[in-house]
């Protein structure tokens, strides 16, 4: 039996031949090929930022404290003799002046006291006078003389106590002030010691405020004080300290302090709440930055300054705000370049570029 050789297509051979050496191309290639070069990372855009630098200046810090306008003199006026109320001269609202009768209380029983202290007090003196006469010729003793001056100078004594009573029966004002309140109308009957008026003094006006103990020593007696009123928010008004007290609320450690007011005009009163603006003391280079530069991050107060282009973020301490600044204990110093614009978005770090009011891109 003849045996049959198995032959290899002469096609075929070439096909492979040519896969072979195209795959060997490319690990040739792969090899010898070199690598990219890394892609460089893009360069950071500068955010656009407004700054102002830090200028120590001298500043006033100034406590807004509650206070309240007070009558300098408030009284309730009784009357001293008991009676029918005959006529009450003031109406309410009524101006007066010292010494203004207001009220009248029947006096017409010690009006007859007085008239008979009058008549005893001229009959012993008409007695004196006839003793006296006497004297010369040794008709009178001088018991008799000792006796009739002691009796003239008791019904004196009682004409003096007569006409105090009948003035009693008047309440007159006992300063210059305002009829605020009537307690009585004619025809009622008071007893001594029942009010009758309530005079309020309308000028000057008192303003008593509190002041803590650490800032006692700065209200001196002389010294100004400005406040405002809710009802008159566009006028501030005057006052000048007259009264420092000597002992302190124990229990908010305070003092009172009060002010005298001018109102001539009579436009203020009793009872309205004030705003008193106390300087404690004047700071001197004192560092203050607007209240809206500072961001509340992370439980504490930041700013962000400018530093070789880039934003330093920098944590503050604020001791107290004065309008829309913020006095700093720490944090910023004289010189320093601070973000006032742009700063809502900055990290610590980030590349910036300053901008101000003539540039096109205006910081966010």
């Amino acid at each position: 039996m003849k045996r049959r050789r198995f032959r290899i297509p002469t096609g075929s051979i070439v096909l492979w031949g040519v896969l072979l050496l195209a795959l060997a191309a490319v690990v040739w290639l792969a090899v010898t090929r070199e690598p990219p070069p890394p892609e460089e990372e893009p360069e950071r855009r500068a955010l656009p930022v407004r700054v102002q630098p830090v200028v120590p200046r001298a500043v006033a810090d100034t406590l807004t404290l509650p206070g309240r306008l007070e009558a300098r003199h408030d009284a309730r006026l009784a009357a001293e003799r008991a009676g029918r109320v005959v006529a009450v001269r003031a109406a309410r609202g009524e101006a007066v002046r010292e010494g203004d009768p207001l009220v009248e209380i029947f006096d017409g029983v010690w009006q007859a006291h007085l008239a008979r202290a009058e008549v005893e007090a001229r009959e012993a003196r008409r007695d004196q006078e006839r003793l006296d006469a006497l004297r010369e010729s040794g008709g009178v003793t001088e018991r008799e003389l000792d006796a009739a001056a002691a009796r003239v100078e008791r019904a004196e004594t009682a004409v003096r106590e007569s006409s105090v009573h009948v003035a009693q029966c008047t309440v007159r004002a006992a300063f210059d002030g305002v009829v605020d309140v009537r307690f009585v109308e004619p025809g009622e009957f008071v007893r001594e010691g029942d009010p009758v008026v309530r005079l309020v003094s309308a000028d000057p006006l008192r303003l008593a405020f509190s002041v803590p103990e650490r800032d006692v020593q700065a209200a001196e007696p002389g010294r100004g004080i400005p406040f405002t009123l809710d009802p008159l928010p566009d006028e501030t008004f005057e006052a000048e300290i007259d009264f420092v007290s000597l002992a302190g609320d124990t229990r908010a450690n305070t003092f009172r302090v009060e002010a005298r007011v001018a109102n001539p005009e009579g436009r203020l009163r009793p009872g309205m709440i004030a705003r008193v603006r106390f300087t404690r003391r004047v700071r001197e280079n004192a560092i203050l930055v607007p209240v809206a530069a500072i961001v509340p991050r992370r439980g504490e107060d930041v700013v962000f300054l400018v530093e070789d282009g880039h934003a330093i973020r920098r944590a503050v301490v604020i001791e107290t705000l004065i309008g829309t600044d913020a006095l700093l204990s720490r944090g910023v110093e004289e010189g320093d370049l601070l973000v006032v614009e742009g700063h809502r978005d900055l990290a610590d770090g980030v590349p910036v570029r300053r901008v101000d009011d003539r540039d096109g891109d205006r910081a966010p």
